[in-house]
């Protein structure tokens, strides 16, 4: 028993020895230069909710421009056959947030 303790002793010693020798190296990531989008943008969609919360799916529209965008008449479409047309809705310029909230058409 005293020469396994003795065995994994030494063991853990030349581990250490062995990871001074080691040098661990982190390059820096290339930057990436981002430019904004030049219309409206779907930034987020929430549309399969539990069922308790079905009313609550939406679809969230940023505009990163310096004009309003009149987004009525715009066609959403999931498949084929789930489709939804924007009646009315415009979203305000300049970083602005607009959502459709709680459509069956975003649900099940």
């Amino acid at each position: 028993m005293h020469t396994v303790l003795k065995s994994c002793a030494l063991a853990g010693v030349l581990s250490c020895i062995g990871l001074l020798g080691c040098e661990i190296v982190t390059e820096q990531p290339t930057p990436v230069d981002y430019k904004p989008a030049s219309h409206v943008v779907i930034n987020e969609v929430f549309t399969l909710p539990p069922t308790s919360q079905a009313p609550y799916s939406w679809i969230e529209f940023l505009n990163p421009t310096t004009s309003r965008v009149d987004i009525a008449d715009w066609l959403l479409e999931f498949t084929t056959t789930r489709q939804q047309t924007i009646t009315t809705m415009v979203v305000d310029s300049l970083l602005q947030f607009r959502t459709l909230l709680g459509s069956p058409v975003f649900s099940s």
